[in-house]
Parts: C-alpha cells; sequence; structure tokens
C-alpha cells in the first residue's frame, strides 16, 4: 500500500512554522509590515471602518487565520471575529484568548500537537503586531489602556493576541460611534 502524503496549499497552512526557515521568515516580516503608501494607518475614524476591517479580513485569509478568529458562543455556535465582532462580549474573547495563552503550556500527546498550538500563538502574534503597527499614534494610546488583557508574556518575551487586539479596536470605535451619536 502506497502512504500519501498531502502537501499545505499554503506556506502559512502547515503545520510547524518555523521563523528560521528562510521562506517562512520572508513571508512572515512581509506581512507584519504596513505599507503606508498604499494604506494610511487607521484612525478610529467609523467612516474607514469597512475598509479597514476588509483589508484585515484579506489578511486573516492569506494566512490562514480563520480557525484563529473563529469563536464559539455560549450554545456552541461559531462565529467569525472579524466579521461578527459585537456579537462577543469581552468575557468570550478573553476566554479564547486565554486557551491560546495559559500561564502553563497544556501537555502535549505529540508533536504535531505541540506544533499547531505554537502556530496560533505565533498567527496571533503576527495580527496583534500587524494590527498595533496599522494604527496612529492616537488609536494606540486609546487601545493601550487594555495591553493587560492582550499582551502575555512567554518565557520573559510580550506577544500580543491579534484576535483579542481586534476585538479591542472594534469595541472602542462602537464606544466612540454611541458617544457621537448621543451629541
Amino acid at each position: 500500500m502506497t502512504t500519501v502524503t498531502r502537501k499545505p496549499l499554503s506556506l502559512w497552512s502547515k503545520v510547524g512554522l518555523n521563523l528560521n526557515e528562510p521562506n517562512f521568515a520572508k513571508a512572515y516580516y512581509a506581512e507584519l509590515k504596513v505599507d503606508t503608501e498604499k494604506r494610511l494607518l487607521y484612525d478610529l475614524d467609523r467612516t474607514k471602518w469597512e475598509s479597514y476591517r476588509v483589508h484585515l479580513e484579506e489578511k486573516v485569509n492569506r494566512t490562514c487565520m480563520r480557525i484563529l478568529l473563529t469563536i464559539a458562543d455560549t450554545n456552541g455556535k461559531d462565529h467569525a471575529l472579524i466579521k461578527e465582532y459585537s456579537q462577543f462580549s469581552d468575557t468570550e474573547v478573553k476566554t479564547n484568548s486565554t486557551a491560546r495563552w495559559p500561564g502553563t503550556d497544556p501537555t502535549f500527546t505529540d508533536q504535531a500537537a505541540c506544533d499547531k498550538f505554537v502556530d496560533n500563538q505565533l498567527k496571533a502574534d503576527l495580527l496583534g503586531k500587524y494590527l498595533m503597527n496599522s494604527l496612529t499614534d492616537s488609536a494606540k494610546r486609546d487601545i493601550r489602556s487594555y495591553r493587560t488583557e492582550y499582551e502575555f508574556t512567554v518565557d520573559g518575551e510580550v506577544y500580543i493576541d491579534g484576535p483579542l487586539y481586534f476585538w479591542y479596536i472594534a469595541a472602542r470605535l462602537i464606544q466612540i460611534m454611541a458617544n457621537s451619536s448621543l451629541k
């Protein structure tokens, strides 16, 4: 009998992402950059939100992060955070984030399970850093007040949980819009 191994369709879809591999490192750092010649930094302006959100959705799809940004509601039904951000409470998004960044690493049954866990952390941190880099200084200051929620320390290094950081951007925008409608 012949053993057949299916190769990943995308560099981002393989298990065991490794920043020491030159091809992956190149792709990772390319996704981290914000091309300010093509796209202005986002300033929490509601008129620019949909364009910003769609751009992020394209990045999420390109880097195989859709599962990372899928969260189950209290009934167990999956929802896409990038589209349905207003459907989630901070508790639901924080719980999802904490599973990705537990205080102690879980016990893994095999290397593939460990790789998948670390891949999710790597992708979440990439998204978080990209989001942070894509904001104006003013918007960063606005979101920074939540940093104890979206920053996680692993082996002395600080990582940013992208899905949670995204949710705080969206929640802050919703808050700004609510305040402006009260005036």
